[in-house]
């Protein structure tokens, strides 16, 4: 139904490639998509050849997590209208600093249990503005040396608590530079183990055992070259005085998903290159940008921010539940929100996995439209009838007989599931088997 620049090809029909099929371009955005299967099946080469159909759209935008670094040969062609970033270049890519993922995106990084550490986490966000801090401990802004510390240790109880009363109370000055990432754990610290003993003050180890997690885990972080190579951890002046990690925020949504009205110069497609990012780190890295962004829609208002689609490549990595999140699962929350509420807010997301067994099943849950190539896993072909209403049995038991490059697709899309050969993009990803028989044989 419509014109032909309403359409978008899904692929040739399995049994009669001479036979294209089409769906309504509106319905893969209007509802969030999965694209699941096997390595080496097709699935980039598919995202990507719908993503250029969707790029016909003058207005249309998408950010791409590219989580192997190679989704840009496709696009470049496409020149202004796509931006390429690679996270953690060091000849000009983007290092993020670690004070604008806001309160969200730094729960997200930390994970801090709800009781105990969430509340000290809490306290050192709101008061960064008045310390300055080093790699060894912090201070209040103007003090002469360091009096707050996040080891526990025995001295200068009465002087940090001191410094924290009048931090507290706001009679200490502001400052205009952000400080080192080292005054969030200092901060959390003494706020946290503190406490009145005979006519003084001292630091109770007992507390401190509360928190302790949460502070080595920012000192990890702060040593991890891998970390410091993609999150800005030194600290730098603000964008706005006084502070405000809002407009910090604000601004890293800005540079990495977007303004809320689209200009008449903005880029069509922003490729993220995560290529950098180690695998460890990136359900907290790149999780925490998702927490930083779903917050920053959900202030705005359903209406206010210009229709984006997420494109997520190896979405296993990310889109599960962390460990030490079993304190109520709290930080797995913002982006199954986006998965159910996103829609409202013009967010569509695309999910792509070769493990949806290990996805949250609540985003799953939530995809409208799926494309499903060959999966061998009993426990993905579950994954997948359980969170799809529409997979009966039928189109299970095909999923490990599909040949490469075909998948069923079925949803909002193809109401009918139709097994195809999928549209291949030109030009292509760079996503190709390795040439072991011409490498070999040289």
């Amino acid at each position: 139904i419509g014109n032909e620049s309403e359409q978008i090809s899904m692929g040739a029909d399995s049994r009669n490639w001479a036979d294209q099929v089409c769906a309504n371009i509106d319905q893969v955005p209007a509802r969030h998509t999965a694209i699941l299967g096997s390595t080496a099946q097709g699935k980039s080469h598919f995202v990507a050849a719908l993503l250029l159909q969707l790029l016909r759209l003058p207005k249309s935008r998408i950010v791409v997590f590219d989580v192997n670094g190679e989704y840009a040969p496709a696009f470049t062609h496409l020149g202004q209208r796509v931006k390429i970033t690679q996270l953690g270049d060091p000849n000009g890519g983007l290092r993020i600093p670690y004070y604008a993922l806001g309160r969200h995106g730094l729960s997200r990084l930390l994970i801090p249990s709800e009781k105990a550490q969430m509340p000290a986490l809490r306290f050192a966000i709101e008061h960064l503005p008045f310390v300055e801090a080093d790699a060894h401990g912090a201070k209040p802004v103007g003090g002469q040396g360091n009096v707050l510390f996040d080891d526990c240790h025995t001295g200068n109880a009465a002087q940090a608590n001191q410094a924290i009363s009048s931090i507290r109370s706001g009679t200490a000055p502001r400052s205009n530079v952000w400080p080192h990432m080292r005054a969030l754990s200092c901060l959390a610290t003494e706020w946290y183990v503190l406490a009145p003993r005979n006519n003084g003050w001292e630091r109770n180890a007992f507390q401190y055992g509360h928190i302790q997690s949460m502070i080595n885990r920012i000192r990890g972080l702060i040593e991890d070259p891998q970390f410091t190579s993609v999150v800005e951890i030194a600290g730098s002046v603000g964008l706005t005085q006084p502070l405000s990690m809002d407009a910090e925020c604000a601004a890293l949504v800005h540079d990495i998903f977007g303004s809320p009205v689209f200009g008449q110069n903005d880029w069509s497609v922003h490729i993220v290159d995560l290529s950098r990012l180690t695998q460890d780190l990136m359900p907290f890295v790149l999780g925490s940008l998702l927490e930083m962004f779903a917050a920053e829609i959900f202030k705005r208002g359903p209406g206010n921010t210009h229709p984006t689609m997420l494109a997520l490549e190896e979405a296993h990595h990310y889109l599960r539940q962390l460990p030490g999140e079993s304190d109520g699962g709290q930080q797995a929350l913002a982006y199954e929100r986006l998965a159910k509420e996103g829609r409202k807010f013009g967010l569509s997301l695309l999910i792509s996995t070769q493990r949806p067994s290990e996805v949250s099943p609540t985003v799953l849950s939530q995809c409208g439209t799926w494309a499903v190539f060959r999966l061998n896993n009993e426990v993905d072909q579950r994954a997948v009838a359980s969170a799809a209403e529409t997979a009966g049995v039928n189109v299970s038991r095909q999923l490990a007989g599909l040949g490469r490059g075909e998948a069923i697709i079925f949803g909002a899309a193809l109401p009918v599931p139709t097994r195809l050969a999928v549209s291949r993009p030109n030009p292509e990803p760079d996503s190709k088997d390795p040439p072991f028989l011409e490498e070999w044989s040289k």
